[in-house]
């Protein structure tokens, strides 16, 4: 993360069209194969690198089939490749270890999980989506109870507490 304020940067990248932008300054980085040691192969470790990014960039692609055009390949190239520069800034070789790169869009979670223009936290929220208007945990199948994000509220304190109460 550059030496800024969070929501300065946050206002920028959102407001700058990405085929302009050098690389992604702000990312947050997990390695999950030591958070869940049991997904590490002995051999590789798996990264997940996230940053913010504006849904406008991939409207010109959302109407597109499962089949993507050749335009949105070469964007997602172009836009993985921007990613790795970032933590290159910090770790100069870290591309020569790369046996496997995917990206996900904000098209792709549209796709895959039905999110509204593509975020990452679920449905979309509005103050008669929260509380007590919120989905229900409890399903109408017998002993089925949903939890995550899209139930009572976003992030991982609305996806905690979604799971949380079952257990009550």
């Amino acid at each position: 993360m550059p030496d800024m304020d969070m929501d300065e940067y946050f206002d920028r990248i959102m407001n700058t069209d990405l085929k302009k932008v050098d690389y992604f300054k702000a990312l947050f980085i997990s390695c999950t194969t030591l958070k869940d040691p049991t997904s590490f192969d002995g051999k590789h470790h798996s990264l997940e690198v996230i940053t913010f990014i504006d849904y406008k960039s991939f409207e010109p692609y959302k109407d597109e089939a499962q089949k993507r055009s050749k335009e949105y390949l070469q964007f997602k190239d172009e836009l993985i490749q921007k990613m790795i520069l970032g933590p290159e800034k910090v770790i100069p070789t870290i591309k020569n270890h790369i046996v496997l790169k995917e990206l996900g869009t904000p098209i792709t979670n549209e796709y895959y999980i039905n999110t509204t223009r593509g975020n990452v936290y679920g449905t979309e929220k509005s103050l008669k989506h929260i509380g007590p208007f919120a989905y229900k945990a409890k399903s109408e199948i017998e002993n089925l109870y949903l939890c995550g994000a899209s139930i009572l509220s976003h992030g991982v304190a609305g996806a905690s507490h979604s799971a949380s109460t079952r257990l009550r």
